[in-house]
């Protein structure tokens, strides 16, 4: 038993390099920095020829802070893999610094001292966040080296268990909706973002808050099941064990589809969550295979092309659910125009930052920290708590006028609760935490199978805190990720020593 595993690790030792390659994006941290600069560039441009306005100069101030930043600390990549650092400043420029610089007179006119304000909490952010991160990381040090991964035989097996595991939660999942609702499999599977007609004589039984919260953690379970398929295809097989590929090739596209198109999806951020998997094993999988490995590159086109699509189906079917009759229900693909500029007004939320920042503390006191709660015990239901303090989206949301309060502007939560010095302190922890996470996943086995989807999952998760209500976007990202990690537990090769 035990020399099949020693020459294993061998081999894996003697291609950890080529295995590093492939669980990498190439020039990730380039890539970043030119568009960023682009971006920059294109809005002077535009001001210059056919713009009526200048770019906003304290976004453009937060823009070139992210983009030194990214370019020059660490530049050899000593202290390792940085992904969610690069999600936190993709994030910044997507949702709020891009519109101020690309299209300034898109945002119509607001009283110069909020604008300021406005501006200079986002550079305050983006200072925050980098002397937090770095804080950290350099005190944490440069990952240890360890040996590549290998899956051996006891692993094989529990990561096996897993997927069926992840799989029959799911399932589990949709006979309790089936069983409350009296919809078809059919119907729960295909209604998107829809509010199901109940009839009680069509329900087996009547659910309430614990049944509820307990079917929510079992919705989950896709993405424990799509961890351990990531494993089960990409992980090498020494001892010749029987495999089950093909349920891990669907479990990996019904991860994305359901994030996609289904009632336990169907937002933009489950989207790409729930897509993550399936696009980095198709990176590393196509880099394993001698024959596709010149034609790697098309992988990223494809790629682009699924998550364009998929953004664009969701707002071309965003709560359509609510107004079909079950016989409608399906994959109205139909109603995609890839080439709708109309979604990127999803991403112009700077106009409502500016509002948030122009009520506080006129119409809004500071919180003085009391929306911190509901990241930390958010978990806890209400119903034992009714005085647990509420979101700042919900705030947020109101002086917006909105009755619905999921999403919210992130950087208007620090300077809701302690001013400008909230704006430094936010982007602190939030770098705290992302050197926090970067450093575990620099610290995982060379190869792993898990390591890219990790680490694409936490870079939209942070991408999205930006974007939404901080409270409300952590939990949407915690429980997937928390699921991956648990396969990544089960996976590791305790029984050998570590290098």
């Amino acid at each position: 038993m035990l020399e099949p595993m020693h020459n294993q690790q061998d081999t894996a030792q003697a291609s950890s390099k080529y295995w590093r390659i492939l669980t990498e994006i190439p020039y990730v941290r380039l890539v970043t920095v030119v568009l960023l600069s682009l971006v920059i560039l294109i809005g002077f441009i535009r001001s210059l020829t056919i713009g009526s306005m200048t770019p906003f100069l304290l976004p453009v101030l937060a823009s070139v802070l992210s983009t030194v930043a990214i370019l020059l600390v660490d530049l050899k990549g000593r202290y390792g893999t940085t992904y969610t650092r690069i999600g936190f400043h993709a994030g910044v420029m997507i949702f709020l610094t891009s519109f101020p610089i690309l299209a300034p007179d898109t945002l119509g006119d607001t009283d110069e001292t909020v604008r300021f304000t406005a501006g200079i909490v986002l550079v305050l952010c983006v200072v925050g966040f980098e002397i937090g991160y770095w804080s950290l990381r350099t005190f944490l040090g440069i990952p240890k080296a360890k040996s590549p991964f290998v899956l051996v035989a006891n692993n094989f097996l529990w990561v096996h268990r897993l997927l069926y595991f992840g799989i029959a939660m799911f399932v589990l999942y949709l006979f309790y909706i089936v069983a409350t609702t009296g919809k078809s499999f059919f119907s729960v599977l295909f209604l998107l973002r829809g509010e199901m007609v109940i009839n009680p004589e069509e329900t087996i039984f009547t659910p309430n808050d614990n049944s509820y919260l307990i079917a929510g953690v079992l919705a989950y379970g896709r993405y424990l099941a799509a961890a351990a398929a990531t494993i089960i295809i990409l992980s090498p097989n020494p001892y010749r064990l029987p495999t089950s590929k093909t349920i891990a090739w669907l479990s990996l596209i019904g991860c994305a589809f359901i994030g996609l198109n289904s009632g336990s999806g169907g937002s933009r951020s489950s989207f790409l969550l729930s897509s993550v998997p399936l696009f980095t094993t198709l990176w590393i999988y196509s880099g394993t295979i001698k024959a596709l490995k010149m034609f790697r590159p098309l992988v990223i086109v494809v790629v682009l092309f699924l998550v364009l699509f998929g953004i664009q189906y969701l707002t071309a079917n965003r709560d359509m659910g609510k107004h079909l009759q079950d016989e409608q229900i399906g994959f109205h693909v139909e109603n995609v125009n890839l080439f709708e500029i109309s979604t990127l007004s999803s991403l112009e939320i700077y106009s409502d930052y500016e509002l948030v920042i122009s009520k506080i503390p006129s119409r809004v006191e500071f919180q003085n920290g009391a929306s911190l709660v509901p990241i930390v015990l958010g978990w806890v239901p209400r119903r034992f708590w009714p005085e647990k303090p509420w979101p700042f989206s919900k705030i947020a949301a109101e002086l917006r006028g909105f009755a619905l309060w999921t999403t919210s502007i992130a950087p208007g939560f620090p300077a809701g609760n302690f001013g400008l010095t909230g704006a430094l302190l936010w982007g602190a922890l939030l770098g705290l935490a992302c050197a926090l996470a970067d450093y575990r996943m620099s610290n995982l086995r060379p190869g792993h199978p898990l390591a890219l989807a990790l680490r694409g999952m936490m870079t939209v998760w942070v991408a999205i805190i930006v974007r939404g209500g901080t409270a409300e976007m952590f939990y949407m990202g915690f429980f997937p990720i928390g699921f991956m990690w648990v396969c990544l537990y089960f996976s590791e090769p305790r029984l050998q020593k570590s290098s």
